[in-house]
């Protein structure tokens, strides 16, 4: 289990190094794109390099105080010499809190899991039961009760009232280029990511970092098909209510709305 530990270890080090780094010297950064390939390697880089050994000579005798011997190409200690001190030092604490460590850890990965996979389920199970509707070339899922509008992989939801809204087009494109990017498998993957570093505060931070930009893509995808920025800002405004089904899509009005005004 020790080997676990470290590894976690290695992955939050190396993502509060490199994410340190990023919010000192990208964070704002205009290249969005760059930005999302950027945050994704990241994710992958921390959670593959720690397998990666590295040869390094010992030029320190560290055992040469230590009684060893070979007996059929099998290593040895002898007790006496190694032992004595390592009994001295333990107690009940250093063999117990490995084990509280690894339940309360395991606890909060499982509650985490738990609320990730029936928000999935509920999602997808609200989305299948609403039967689809072209809407200005769109393929879009219309719900009765107020949300704000949002995409989940290729499905378009918003609700009633807003489809009845003139500048609608603005809304359509801004998720319909969620749904291309394919920006849920990003929201997905950094959920996953954060239910097993959920004790490293900067884990959330890159979380939401990531979703971030998925808006900052989506918002240039309105801004580039023609729309006013200033009025497009007013429509952000309008819609920033703030109900949510659930945090596996990305949606219209995703906070924090001063940073993607600005």
């Amino acid at each position: 289990m020790n080997i676990f530990f470290i590894y976690l270890l290695k992955v939050n080090i190396a993502l509060s190094i490199v994410f340190i780094i990023y919010l000192f010297l990208f964070k704002n950064n205009t290249l969005f794109r760059s930005k999302r390939i950027f945050l994704l390697s990241v994710c992958a880089f921390t959670l593959i390099y720690p397998f990666v050994s590295v040869p390094i000579e010992n030029t320190t005798p560290f055992l040469q105080n230590i009684n060893y011997h070979y007996v059929e190409d099998e290593l040895y200690f002898d007790e006496a010499s190694t032992l004595n001190s390592v009994e001295s030092t333990k107690n009940i604490f250093e063999i117990n809190l490995p084990n509280i460590i690894l339940f309360l850890y395991l606890t909060v990965v499982l509650v985490l899991t738990t609320r990730f996979v029936i928000q999935g389920i509920g999602l997808t199970k609200l989305i299948c039961s609403k039967k689809p509707i072209q809407l200005m070339g769109h393929k879009v899922i219309i719900l009765p009760k107020k949300t704000a509008p949002f995409s989940f992989f290729s499905w378009i939801v918003i609700d009633q009232e807003t489809s009845q809204e003139s500048d609608i087009q603005e809304i359509l494109i801004h998720e319909q280029a969620h749904a291309d990017q394919r920006h849920s498998i990003d929201v997905i993957f950094s959920e996953i990511y954060t239910i097993f570093c959920w004790f490293n505060p900067l884990t959330w931070l890159f979380r939401k970092e990531i979703r971030l930009n998925l808006e900052y893509l989506a918002d240039a995808s309105v801004i580039r098909s023609g729309y006013n920025p200033e009025q497009y800002q007013f429509h952000i405004l309008r819609l920033s209510y703030p109900i949510a089904i659930a945090q596996l899509y990305t949606g219209f009005n995703f906070s924090p709305l001063k940073k993607r005004i600005k």
